[in-house]
């Protein structure tokens, strides 16, 4: 099996939610969720309309003691998608056209493999990417490696710098001098 990847590079992220935003807007709202919240994939797909969107605001997740927002600019593409596919507040968010079930692990794959093919990127992306990519961003925004491991449920800080792809900073020198 093939190791996927974190996206690190913005642009290959804004390429990717411009494709979606232009194919399929219920793909490019499952896209941008998944890269801003660090749930696994089953726990996405089975968002429902109430999980994510409440009084016409969208809701905050609290994730291990951690308070996680979503991009404001989802609201309004949010507040149209619901209204235009009749979508109630007990519907998943994320559902197959034909089965009105949540997307499977498949479909999620065939979704991102079509628009990594499309754009013709040359990544290793899959649908642990997304959560990758949260995790990168959010070390490189500076946050601490134990609370990204903490986050992400790691064992170790070993198993986050793996996961995000990332080798841990050399051990730095302390002269005192006192």
């Amino acid at each position: 099996m093939l190791s996927v990847s974190p996206i690190k590079e913005l642009q290959m992220i804004e390429s990717l939610k411009s494709y979606f935003y232009h194919s399929n807007i219920r793909d490019y709202l499952f896209f941008v969720i998944s890269i801003n919240i660090p749930l696994k994939l089953n726990d996405i797909v089975t968002l429902k309309v109430r999980d994510i969107i409440e009084e016409g605001a969208l809701k905050t997740f609290h994730i291990h003691h951690y308070d996680i927002h979503l991009p404001d600019y989802l609201l309004s593409d949010l507040t149209s998608f619901i209204q235009q596919h009749h979508l109630r507040s007990d519907d998943y968010l994320f559902q197959s056209v034909k089965t009105k079930q949540p997307l499977t692990r498949q479909q999620v794959y065939r979704i991102i493999n079509e628009a990594v093919m499309t754009l013709q990127l040359d990544a290793h992306i899959g649908a642990q990417s997304l959560k990758k990519t949260f995790a990168y961003h959010a070390y490189q925004h500076h946050m601490d490696i134990h609370t990204l491991q903490h986050l992400l449920g790691h064992q170790s800080k070993s198993e986050t710098y793996k996961f995000i792809q990332i080798e841990p900073p050399v051990n730095k020198e302390l002269h005192l001098n006192l």
